[in-house]
């Protein structure tokens, strides 16, 4: 998750627990604030798997249609992580436009 989102954070259920420990989401992150969130508590979160669904979601939302901004926002959040760091947080934000680029056949 350090260096890519590879949570379906809809239907992630978070305990009260990790929000008092951790504070909330950052409201100044508009597409991106629950990776925020994530790699705050990334080091605490015990992960389990439901067998269940509770989200149904297309992929026309804002992470796959305005790219740029998605990349920018998760580089800001990358950076001010101490275990990625500025330098890998511009490696990984240089990789993902890349992938974005080639993806869209631009």
């Amino acid at each position: 998750m350090r260096k890519w989102q590879n949570i379906a954070h809809p239907g992630a259920l978070h305990h009260q627990v990790l929000f008092e420990q951790f504070g909330h989401f950052n409201e100044a992150y508009k597409i991106a604030g629950d990776y925020d969130f994530l790699l705050r508590a990334s080091e605490s979160i015990k992960s389990c798997f439901l067998d269940k669904v509770l989200v149904h979601m297309g992929a026309d939302g804002v992470s796959n249609t305005k790219i740029l901004p998605v990349l920018t926002e998760t580089f800001h959040i990358q950076r001010k992580c101490r275990s990625i760091g500025v330098f890998q947080a511009g490696v990984n934000f240089m990789v993902a436009c890349l992938k974005a680029f080639v993806r869209k056949g631009i």
